[in-house]
């Protein structure tokens, strides 16, 4: 089941300013988020097929494609079992933040309320979840 969720998140970049909060979907315990904004913040550039609903990634010759509502993603040419396939929400293509982020060489800590990811080269995005708020199915 897929749940709309309004979390009342402040993201900010340690050390390269604040970042606006985007809105963000949950779905079965996975967090969804929009594609173009993790993966651009992790240095990587998004290609969209509206011909497939696909999503290509590309940093430093690493390549990740994604397909909406497909439970399998390639990473490199090899197939990956996603637990949450990518997800178009308000005409935003949504994929799994932890799935995404360590394909892209980032890591993923988690302390409390605190969700760190931490990119290639020591830059932290600090992503704090004050409270949820699901607004139904969409």
């Amino acid at each position: 089941m897929l749940i709309r969720a309004g979390l009342l998140c402040i993201l900010a970049s340690v050390g390269a300013g604040a970042t606006p909060p985007v809105a963000r979907v949950m779905e079965n315990g996975r967090l969804l988020v929009p594609v173009r904004d993790i993966a651009e913040w992790l240095g990587a550039e998004v290609k969209w097929s509206a011909a497939t609903r696909s999503a290509a990634i590309s940093q430093r010759g690493a390549l990740i494609i994604l397909q909406v509502d497909y439970p399998t993603a390639w990473v490199n040419g090899r197939a990956q079992a996603l637990e949450v396939p990518p997800r178009l929400v308000a005409g935003r293509l949504r994929v799994p933040l932890r799935f995404v982020a360590e394909a892209l060489g980032a890591n993923i800590d988690y302390r409390g309320r605190y969700m760190d990811i931490i990119r290639p080269g020591s830059e932290t995005l600090r992503l704090y979840i004050e409270a949820t708020v699901f607004t139904g199915v969409p």
